[in-house]
């Protein structure tokens, strides 16, 4: 099953969580990629210093699926969402 390119956004509701400047959305229509929920995500989320952040974020309960590696491009770790997403977050 393939997802749709573009989606209407125009019915869904944001709201911001915290001071990450995330903006999150919630859509009351059904999800046209569910068999993609709980997957990989393909991108990465920056940050200055990722020792730092991942103990932050292991303090307020965020689940990590790799701890935070040290690489010759930088530094990098893996975390889920409660659908079992899961998300890079990486400094170079």
């Amino acid at each position: 099953m393939a997802c749709p390119r573009t989606q209407d956004l125009s019915d869904r509701r944001s709201r911001r969580r915290g001071n990450g400047g995330i903006d999150w959305y919630s859509d009351p229509r059904p999800v046209p990629c569910a068999h993609r929920i709980g997957t990989f995500f393909n991108g990465a989320f920056a940050c200055d210093d990722v020792q730092a952040t991942y103990r932050q974020l292991s303090a307020r309960g965020v689940e990590f699926v790799k701890p935070p590696e040290k690489q010759p491009w930088g530094e990098f770790a893996i975390f889920k969402d409660p659908d079992g997403n899961q998300f890079v977050m990486s400094s170079n």
